[in-house]
Formats: structure tokens, sequence, C-alpha cells
């Protein structure tokens, strides 16, 4: 197994919990839906789909013709082994021509599986095809619909045009003053202010997680969460508010912040660190647009003392964590701080590689190290009192969403475009185009 970690290439990012070939079990989880773009599609269900439809399609000729059909210029289906059947519409270039490219260059980590998006999912390939006739024919009778053009009425005798009779019957009054305007929708907007520091131009590109360590506005996030960031704001009792970075630690992901907020709930942090079997619970904000605003609570235990390579700056865990669940606290059952939620085996990559997938490997910033860096920084945080015990489950969870907060990573949208290019933050970048 050693020998195994020391070949294979890890890429750290957050995890995603999806069988393999299990299109159900992505739907479940809101990984597949309705409008979804193929390559996120192929990502989400860890290729597999996408990879196969080569096999299903060789030389141009349909070998398995009841798992795989594209119609050469707008409509494909691929298959999950539980017999789902998606169908996505805008096709030009399909997964089995991105594969067969890939095989013949050699790019085997090219995630380009073409164009197009999910407009339909079914329990049969006939179903599906039935389905792409269905749609061609709303297109096209939506196509040939005949617009309707408002005509201006005719002046009635004895009446100047552009005048129309006033509601009297007497007056005349221009015509455009008589014409009813269709309300706009009275959507509400949310009652959110925003502090003066804040840059109105940005948009929010990312999200994470972070607490706070004392009564005084200090807080603990990763260094990647807040890495591409021009700033990071959090919505704190109605209100954006700016958390500044105080410190950085690159190799161990560890961002120490500042705000003007003063929380009366903080985390204190175990200075020993971690026990090896403990319980523990990880609190953050995943999967930020598709859940819930709320906070979300995992439990585990820690399964090792040591992260990859042996890291002993890290301790690995088996609370399930998804992308956003970074910086996030990760406390024992006392309620403590044995480590900042950071990352996980790439599922996907290891898929590839390893041609298996790994499950509840998880990882974390270990507690001492980051009492280290606090101490560097000549930052206060506190520790356990002597008289202190455990907390029940609902208790550590009260604690938690006092204390935890969700940052929203803001820059500009250019920069947004590159680093979306550069496929690096794909983990953390949010998906707004």
């Amino acid at each position: 197994m050693k020998k195994i970690l020391t070949i294979l290439i890890f890429s750290l990012s957050l995890a995603t919990n999806v069988d393999a070939y299990s299109g159900r079990k992505a739907e479940s989880k809101g990984l597949i839906y309705i409008g979804i773009f193929k390559g996120d599609f192929c990502t989400n269900t860890l290729n597999f789909p996408c990879w196969d439809a080569k096999k299903k399609r060789i030389n141009k000729k349909n070998k398995f013709p009841n798992l795989y059909y594209y119609d050469g210029s707008n409509y494909e289906i691929l298959t999950t082994d539980d017999s789902r059947f998606y169908l996505f519409r805008g096709v030009s270039s399909p997964a089995w021509k991105r594969e067969k490219f890939r095989l013949k260059w050699g790019n085997k980590f090219d995630s380009n599986y073409g164009d197009g998006n999910l407009i339909s999912i079914h329990n049969s390939m006939s179903d599906a095809k039935a389905y792409i006739k269905k749609d061609i024919a709303n297109l096209n009778k939506e196509k040939n619909k005949p617009k309707t053009v408002a005509k201006k009425p005719k002046p009635e005798l004895g009446i100047p045009s552009g005048y129309c009779p006033g509601e009297d019957g007497k007056s005349l009054v221009p015509c455009e003053d008589e014409i009813v305007k269709k309300p706009k929708p009275n959507i509400p907007e949310k009652n959110i202010s925003r502090s003066k520091e804040i840059d109105s131009s940005l948009i929010t590109i990312g999200s994470g997680s972070g607490f706070y360590i004392n009564n005084k506005g200090y807080a603990l996030t990763n260094n990647h969460v807040i890495d591409i960031c021009k700033q990071s704001i959090a919505v704190i009792d109605g209100k954006e508010t700016l958390f500044r970075v105080i410190a950085t630690d690159k190799t161990n992901d560890v961002a120490v912040l500042k705000t003007d907020y003063k929380s009366s709930n903080f985390i204190k942090i175990n200075e020993d660190g971690a026990k090896l079997g403990e319980n523990v619970i990880a609190v953050g904000y995943p999967l930020a647009g598709r859940l819930s605003d709320s906070v979300k609570i995992t439990r585990g235990i820690v399964s090792s003392l040591s992260g990859l390579d042996n890291n002993i700056g890290q301790i690995q865990i088996d609370a399930a964590l998804q992308p956003g669940n970074s910086g996030g606290p990760v406390l024992n059952e006392n309620g403590e701080l044995v480590g900042i939620a950071s990352a996980g085996l790439n599922k996907l990559l290891m898929a590839k590689e390893a041609k298996y997938i790994p499950e509840n490997v998880n990882f974390a910033v270990a507690s001492p190290i980051v009492v280290n860096i606090l101490k560097s920084k000549k930052v206060k945080y506190t520790t356990p009192g002597v008289f202190g015990g455990s907390f029940s489950n609902t208790e550590l969870a009260e604690l938690g969403d006092s204390s935890t907060i969700q940052l929203f990573c803001r820059n500009t949208r250019a920069e947004y475009a590159r680093l979306k290019r550069s496929k690096q933050y794909s983990q953390v970048l949010l998906d707004i185009d």
C-alpha cells in the first residue's frame, strides 16, 4: 500500500461521495440535474458514462445501439449502469470523439467531454429517443410561431392622431397616457446591508467555512479558501462584514482572519491534539447554492494521527467533507478544536489511476500546528478549562452553529474567468456562469 501511495499522484480536493456508474445516487445527492453541462455531468459521475461512450461507438458505428446514441449534430444519450439514460441537447462534440482524441494523443487528464446540456432523464433508450422527436417538434413549433405585433390603433373620426378620449368621454389625452403598463413582479430582496469597506464591484466566486477562536474578532480558515480572494466576507446579523487576512501559512493550509465584529461565541483549542479513534464532528457550509444556507454537521472518528505521506501536520478523519467544508472546525466530544477541515483524496483521480474509489478518507490540519501558527503571530486563543466535560450531540451542534461562519470569496469577473480556465481551483470556485 505504501508503494502505491508513493507512485500515485494525489491531489487535495474536497471529497464527493458518489458511487461509480450510479446515476440515481448522483441524482439523489443533487449532483445530476436538468440543465447541467455535460462536462460537469461527467465529473459528477466519475466520468464512467463518458469513458464508456468510446467503447459503445467505435469507428463511427454504434456498437451498442441500446446503450449509446448520437444523432451527429445536436442530441447525445449517455448511459449509467443502473439503467439511466441522460439526454443532452446542443451537442456538437460528443463524448466518444473526445475519448478517442484523448486515447490517441495520450491526454489522460483532459476533462473536456464536449458540449451540451442535460434536458431529460429516462429509464430506456426508446423513451429517450422518443423524447428527441417530441423536443424537435416543440422547437420547430416555437420557431414557426408567428410573432404578434401590437398595431397602433387608428384614430377615431374627428380625433387628432396621437390622442384618445379621456375617462370623462369628453376630453382628449395623449394615447400613451392611457396605456396600462403591466406591473413588474414584486420580488422581495433580502434585507442585507453592507459595510463601507466592502467593494460592491466584486462578485462572489467561491465559498468556504471559518470559525471564531476568541472574542476579539479573530477567526481561522484554510489558506486555499481565501488565497484567490480580493475580499473575504460573511453575512453576520443581516450585514455583509469584511474579514481581513492577518496571516497565512500555505504549507499547512491555514489562514488567520480578523473582523471588527466581536463574537461572544468561539471555539477553544485543544493544544495536545486529537486522540486516535476518538469521536469527532465536522462543522461547515458545504455545496453552497445547492444545499440549504444553514450550517451542516457530519460525524466520524479520528482514523489516523498523520496525513498523506505520514504528514504529522494533518489528522485523517472519516467524517464526510464536501466542497465548502474547507476551513470549518473539527471538534471532539468536549467541544474542543482538534483540527481544521481541509481536504480529501481526489476520488476522480484515484478512480483513473488506482482503479478504485476511496471512501471516507478526509484530512484536517492538526490543532498543535494551528497553535504554533497562532503563537508565532501572537494571536490569543482560549484553551479548555480543568473542569470541562463532554457535550451531547445537540450541544456540539449548537456550539458549532454559533461559532462557525460561511465565508464568501469576492473577486472580479475577469479574474474568475482566468481561474476557471486554469482548472486548478475547480473544487473551490462556484459555477456562476
